[in-house]
């Protein structure tokens, strides 16, 4: 039973910092004269956290009791670390979702859409975030949704990137093999 509390209090303490976290961008985005230009993305990795912590619950939920509190260390240490790195994760895979929208190379009625980027380029990190916002609070709204999905199924984005990378190669592979086509006969004489 002990070490089921040792693993309720680790979830908690992610879940307590990634409140915290939220809290803050909300007071950042909302409180002050200028917000900060990366308040949106910093609420895209914290919700992508979020959406960690929610499936580590859900996993642990479903281990028996007999994982949880077992004698195997190894068991404890493997649990525990999950409930530290499975949030992180979700938020990078909620900000790698999130500049896949903002390339426009995931396109939809259910993704975001962005604002027209500017002509001239960017030259700063922080002219980038000012400029490239989604194009509504809908579109925000489907961005904030989709960093909670990228955080719970961490089979997405990596789905994602395998596909547009299968995408690429395949297109690759066409193009090099229409090079390749040999010249008919009576244009090589």
């Amino acid at each position: 039973m002990h070490t089921i509390k040792q693993q309720a209090r680790h979830l908690s303490i992610t879940v307590a910092i990634i409140v915290l976290g939220l809290t803050i961008a909300t007071l950042l985005a909302t409180q002050l004269n200028d917000p900060p230009a990366f308040s949106l993305e910093l609420v895209i990795f914290l919700v992508g956290t979020a959406g960690g912590v929610a499936n580590n619950y859900r996993r642990l939920q479903n281990l028996s009791l007999d994982v949880i509190s077992g004698e195997n260390q190894v068991h404890r240490q493997l649990i525990t670390f999950q409930i530290y790195i499975s949030p992180v994760v979700g938020g990078i895979f909620a900000i790698a979702l999130y500049l896949l929208f903002m390339s426009n190379i995931l396109q939809g009625t259910l993704f975001p859409a962005f604002s027209p980027v500017m002509t001239q380029g960017y030259n700063s990190f922080k002219l980038f975030a000012h400029g490239a916002n989604p194009a509504t609070n809908q579109d925000a709204a489907k961005a904030i949704v989709w960093a909670f999905i990228a955080g719970f199924s961490e089979g997405l984005v990596p789905n994602f990137i395998d596909k547009i990378g299968k995408e690429a190669t395949d297109k690759d592979e066409a193009k090099a093999q229409q090079h390749e086509q040999p010249v008919p006969a009576k244009l090589a004489e």
